[in-house]
């Protein structure tokens, strides 16, 4: 009878106590019982040393999380994006006067083009200067298309001096060199009231642009 008293009163002095002392209480009682101390007894001294654990292990808590080394949080990088250059379109006369006279436009290649008839249909993306020309050909009135400055000729010259046959305008040509050709296409596009968008780099690799409404 005295054993059981001693154990319940054992076990109410150790749910007392927080969790983590829990093991700290037990073997005290086990010893308290064992060496036969009173139950009067044991709930002071019990009190008294779980208490003391409890300060110390606090104490130790609180040195652990100052010396804590800090934890850094890194700011994400974010890439700054550079701003896209505004297209600046130049004039049919600053286009004539500053390129097309001086040959600027040799060497030169044609990374945009956008040629739109009066019903505003696309009729040419066409990125060589041939290519351009022979597709507004195609669409030129055949009274227009006599007056080309192209060398141009109604028999199949196809092989001879230059010359090559196209099917869909029913006469041969030869090539000119891009300052020609270019001067043509402008010629052709203010004829039939075409509209034209150009996007040109040049040789050094600068771009120019240029349009007509």
């Amino acid at each position: 009878m005295l054993a059981a008293t001693h154990i319940k009163t054992s076990f109410f002095f150790i749910s007392l106590f927080p969790a983590m002392y829990f093991r700290e209480a037990c073997w005290l009682l086990i010893a308290f019982t064992y060496a036969s101390v009173p139950v009067a007894s044991t709930a002071p001294v019990l009190s008294t040393i779980l208490t003391e654990a409890a300060f110390r292990t606090d104490k130790e808590a609180i040195l652990i999380e100052n010396n804590r080394p800090p934890i850094i949080t890194r700011k994400r990088h974010t890439p700054k994006i550079a701003p896209i250059p505004e297209k600046i379109y130049i004039t049919e006369e600053e286009l004539n006067s500053a390129y097309i006279k001086h040959s600027k436009i040799t060497h030169s290649k044609i990374q945009k083009c956008t040629i739109k008839n009066q019903e505003e249909t696309i009729i040419s993306t066409k990125q060589l200067y041939r290519d351009i020309l022979i597709d507004i050909l195609k669409h030129t009135p055949r009274q227009i298309l006599e007056t080309t400055t192209l060398n141009v000729k109604k028999t199949d010259e196809n092989g001879k001096n230059g010359y090559r046959w196209c099917d869909e305008l029913g006469m041969s040509y030869r090539n000119r060199n891009a300052t020609e050709t270019l001067k043509e296409i402008l010629k052709k596009v203010k004829l039939n009231n075409f509209t034209i968008e150009l996007e040109i780099k040049l040789k050094p690799g600068n771009v120019i642009y240029f349009r007509t409404e």
